[in-house]
């Protein structure tokens, strides 16, 4: 247990609460209820009466007393062989959550039938479960591997407006056809869908968020072109895509596509004028980035053109990044120079500066690593963002100088880099290597084939670069 301190100290009518853990205690209190402290959680609860609290890992027997029994918000972590019935007595929960790591499944079956009044559920699925389909006002459900093939056991559920499935086995929709409130489903982790046959039926009529992110084997997209209210959709990791299949979807406001194999007729995109977002990651082929340009209200745009395989080119692309004061986050992609009108070279040159040496000090920042606390203070990460802009003026002062010559500059940054490292052990792994990839791009700048050059054992103890 840590040193006793003032700041441990809560204090609720006049009585001390030492190492409890309430946030908000003044408008929504919130009570952690932790292990060195579960009696005084409990005085605390007496007097404050919150909505929510927090267990984490603990027995909670403790439920079972009737002064828990108007509590309307549990998040429960729970660990290998915790018992769960006592939660079955919090007869009026509206919100529960209960999640553990699969595999270290905790003892006792949830009865849902107790819970009459619950209308969100984040739920680890346990085997034992109980009355599922008693949720009868339920509105929100997040289940984590779920093991049934298809979602027939939501078919009940006449108030559910979102329903996301983690970790599952599912391999259809089937069922989610009856939730005819539905607005948002969200199909996350391992899965197998094959079909989205099921969102054909007129009953998914308002659904507005369609999220598959995993695996499937879905091989057509025409089962949603009735989804007229649809405004968001994601899919992820389909074989291929036909975007003339999406022409009907005209409500779509926000649209991901993440590792397709194949993006087809990708110009039936500009028919969707309302979309005010676009993201395209990990794409291996596509025809052209066109249609960007033919979309009026784009606000954001997230594509990596280095994971993005398109046939015809990127011009589009960098021309719409260029019209929303975005074409510089393409600055570090190796081909833009490829793909740049006579402006986009412009604000090319103009953002890099005299050369690319004065580029490189421009953008290096040890700060990164910066946390406020030692070593990685302000102080300590000026005195390595010191040594690397010492070494890009002295190379860019001594342009003429040979490569040889030129490598003498590197070791002196190298011995300052490892008096730095031996007093203020500042370089684990990461750190090192991003330095390593910086002397390597500075280096490259300055004309020294770094490649050519062999690995020596190197004389500095802590901080070294493979060339020296």
């Amino acid at each position: 247990m840590p040193k006793k301190n003032n700041a441990d100290k809560i204090k609720i009518l006049g009585k001390e609460f030492e190492y409890v853990r309430i946030d908000d205690i003044k408008k929504n209190p919130v009570i952690f209820f932790e292990e060195h402290s579960v009696d005084l959680c409990i005085k605390a609860y007496e007097i404050l009466k919150p909505k929510l609290i927090y267990i984490e890992n603990i027995p909670c027997q403790f439920l079972s007393d009737p002064l828990f029994a108007d509590l309307e918000n549990i998040r429960v972590s729970a660990s290998e062989n915790m018992e769960l019935t006592p939660l079955n007595a919090l007869n009026n929960l509206k919100s529960l959550w209960v999640t553990f790591y699969p595999g270290y499944e905790p003892k006792g079956a949830l009865d849902f039938s107790q819970f009459p009044q619950l209308e969100t559920l984040r739920y680890s699925w346990s085997n034992e479960t109980k009355n599922f389909s008693a949720l009868k006002n339920i509105q929100s459900i997040f289940i984590e591997e779920y093991p049934q093939l298809d979602l027939k056991a939501f078919s009940e559920f006449d108030n559910l407006k979102a329903l996301e499935i983690s970790r599952s086995k599912l391999e259809s929709l089937e069922g989610i056809e009856e939730n005819s409130n539905l607005i948002e489903l969200k199909i996350t982790g391992s899965s197998n869908i094959n079909t989205l046959e099921s969102l054909a039926k007129a009953s998914n009529m308002n659904l507005k968020v369609l999220e598959i992110n995993s695996k499937n084997k879905i091989n057509g997209l025409e089962n949603i072109a009735n989804l007229n209210k649809l405004q968001s959709l994601t899919l992820e990791g389909m074989p291929s895509i036909d975007c003339a299949q999406l022409e009907k979807n005209t409500s779509l406001e926000h649209l991901k596509l993440k590792k397709v194999k194949e993006v087809h007729n990708a110009s039936s995109l500009s028919k969707l004028t309302k979309l005010t977002s676009i993201e395209l990651l990990i794409i291996d082929f596509i025809e052209n980035l066109n249609f960007i340009s033919e979309l009026p209200n784009i606000e954001t745009l997230n594509i990596l053109p280095w994971y993005v395989n398109s046939k015809d080119g990127y011009l589009p692309l960098t021309k719409k990044f260029k019209s929303l004061n975005k074409l510089e986050t393409l600055f570090k992609w190796k081909d833009i120079l490829n793909h740049l009108d006579e402006e986009g070279l412009a604000l090319y040159k103009a953002y890099f500066g005299d050369s690319p040496l004065a580029f490189i000090k421009k953008r290096f920042k040890f700060h990164c690593y910066e946390d406020f606390s030692e070593p990685y203070t302000k102080k300590n990460c000026n005195k390595v963002d010191h040594q690397i802009q010492k070494l890009i003026d002295r190379l860019i002062e001594h342009s003429d100088k040979t490569s040889e010559e030129k490598l003498v500059f590197f070791q002196d940054t190298v011995n300052a880099l490892d008096k730095i490292d031996e007093e203020l052990n500042l370089f684990a792994t990461g750190e090192r290597e991003y330095l390593w990839d910086t002397l390597d791009e500075i280096a490259k700048e300055s004309g020294i084939d770094v490649d050519a050059l062999e690995e020596s054992d190197s004389k500095n103890k802590n901080f070294n670069w493979p060339v020296f």
